[in-house]
């Protein structure tokens, strides 16, 4: 599966956050299932982890719930 999420309006960075947690719990996530990677981007691109670093979802949502 691949799934991008895009905005280019002004929504608060932690609305956005919420949304994608919320969004990855939808998804059975495992070495056989779904994978997530992460890239932020505004001014300049930030990669935040792989495909492959996290298989299950509480990870996941950690890593994006410490993002700043």
């Amino acid at each position: 599966h691949y799934f991008a999420y895009i905005t280019q309006v002004q929504i608060p960075f932690q609305l956005q956050l919420n949304f994608v947690k919320r969004l990855v719990s939808t998804f059975k996530i495992g070495s056989d299932d779904t994978r997530v990677g992460l890239i932020l981007f505004s001014n300049t691109v930030k990669f935040e982890f792989a495909m492959d670093k996290y298989l299950d979802v509480k990870t996941i949502k950690e890593h994006i719930t410490n993002l700043r």
